[in-house]
C-alpha cells in the first residue's frame, strides 16, 4: 500500500473560490519545527461565460499547470492565479496523482455540474 501521508495536495474549492496547496508535515529537527508548512491559499474564481452566437452559458474549465524543481513548486491556475512555494524535505515526497473529487451536496451538484477530470499530462525525467 502506498503511503500518501507525505503528499502535497493541490485543491480548488468552488464554494469558497480558493485554490489551496497543502504541504506535508515533517516533524524532524531540520524541518517543520523551524519552518512554516501551513497551507498556501490563493483566491481564484471560475468565470461563467456566455457564447455570443448561441447565448448558452457555461462555466470556465479549471486549467492547472504545475512545475516542480527540487523543493520549489510553482502553480498556475487558468493563467491568472500563481502560487510559488517551497516543499521542505522534497526528496521524501515523490509521485503525482490526478483526480477530481466532488464533495458538494446533491442540490449543489445539480446546479453546478459534477467535477470531472478531463485530462492530465505528466513529463518526467526532464534533463538539464
Amino acid at each position: 500500500m502506498i503511503d500518501f501521508s507525505r503528499a502535497t495536495t493541490l485543491a480548488f474549492t468552488p464554494a469558497t473560490e480558493n485554490f489551496t496547496i497543502e504541504r506535508p508535515f515533517f516533524d524532524t529537527p531540520e524541518s517543520n519545527t523551524i519552518i512554516n508548512s501551513s497551507p498556501e491559499v490563493a483566491p481564484h474564481t471560475l468565470f461563467n461565460m456566455r457564447d455570443p452566437w448561441t447565448g448558452e452559458e457555461h462555466r470556465e474549465a479549471l486549467d492547472i499547470r504545475v512545475w516542480r524543481d527540487n523543493s520549489v513548486l510553482e502553480v498556475f491556475v487558468n493563467g491568472r492565479t500563481a502560487i510559488s512555494t517551497r516543499l521542505y524535505a522534497a526528496e521524501e515526497t515523490i509521485g503525482i496523482r490526478f483526480f477530481a473529487d466532488d464533495k458538494t451536496s446533491m442540490a449543489e451538484s445539480a446546479c453546478s455540474g459534477l467535477s470531472e477530470l478531463v485530462s492530465g499530462t505528466l513529463w518526467d525525467g526532464i534533463g538539464i
